[in-house]
């Protein structure tokens, strides 16, 4: 930490006076998808939500696009718990990918962020880059962890590439009851997605066959 990082004001030093803009810069982020304004999403209609001026967005984040994937990693961070949970539940594949599937509900149904992926239109940059963001970090945890879902694994390159199209396909399902275009109950559409997750990672994450 520099000399200038020392420095204290208002009993804070430099670099945690720094630390609290950046929450309030996360914090009015949140608040701002929460409420539907994906297009509110930028640097200036952050600043202003969170009161602060531009320069301070600068020396936390280098453009949009970072505020962005911060501000999904933390949501990615408590989903792999639930997926660390599934893993150490029960003693079958069958067990874990359905405490996998009933946990994503249960934190889409929570989780404001997760819920407006699911909810909001696709063709918001907001929504698309936080859905690759939250696809590409929880694929390769699955992937980390393949083995205790999908027995025949292949080599890491495969494994990522199954974590990340299950887990994106799974996604649109789960988006799709929540918004009530599935009109199953949801003891159903954990039975089928859960389903599908297994069968799809055998197809997808297997070794190859040889030409």
């Amino acid at each position: 930490m520099s000399a200038a990082g020392q420095r204290v004001y208002n009993g804070l030093t430099a670099d945690e006076r720094q630390a609290q803009r950046r929450t309030r810069l996360l914090k009015a982020a949140r608040a701002l998808l929460a409420d539907g304004d994906a297009k509110g999403l930028t640097v200036t209609g952050v600043c202003q939500a969170a009161k602060l001026s531009e320069r301070y967005f600068y020396e936390s984040f280098a453009n949009r696009e970072a505020l962005i994937d911060a501000l999904f990693e933390d949501v990615v961070a408590v989903a792999t718990g639930v997926l660390e949970e599934a893993a150490a539940r029960g003693a079958s594949r069958e067990a874990r990918a359905r405490g996998l599937i009933e946990g994503l509900i249960d934190l889409m149904l929570s989780e404001p962020r997760l819920s407006v992926l699911a909810t909001e239109s696709q063709s918001s940059e907001v929504i698309t880059r936080g859905r690759a963001v939250t696809a590409r970090a929880l694929g390769q945890e699955i992937s980390a962890r393949a083995t205790l879902f999908w027995p025949t694994a292949g080599d890491p390159a495969s494994t990522d590439l199954a974590g990340e199209l299950v887990i994106s396909a799974v996604a649109d399902v789960l988006a799709a009851w929540h918004v009530g275009h599935l009109q199953w109950p949801r003891d159903e559409v954990v039975a089928r997605a859960t389903r599908f997750f297994l069968a799809a990672g055998d197809a997808l994450g297997g070794e190859l066959p040889s030409a």
